[in-house]
């Protein structure tokens, strides 16, 4: 868990250093967002019994949106935590 956190500490260090800390947090909630309706959508397709979309790909589309969700939340603590530094 902390190599991952080192991670996107290091990748919002190396992308975001002109960004102030409000487009940061900013960026980061929409990370949240799209990760939560990825999984909304994703977990429909796993309860819906009559959808078009394979059991297979729904669970794909849960990892997806919990690694993005996730992202937006390592974004978030990193970015909170360099404002304390």
């Amino acid at each position: 868990m902390l190599k991952v956190l080192r991670f996107f500490t290091g990748l919002h260090r190396f992308l975001c250093r002109n960004w102030d800390k409000k487009t940061v947090l900013l960026i980061a909630e929409d990370f949240r967002k799209v990760g939560t309706y990825i999984l909304g959508i994703a977990f429909l397709g796993v309860v819906v019994q009559n959808d078009h979309m394979p059991v297979n790909v729904a669970f794909l589309g849960i990892l997806l949106g919990g690694v993005i969700w996730l992202a937006g939340i390592f974004i978030s603590k990193s970015s909170n935590k360099e404002e304390k530094e």
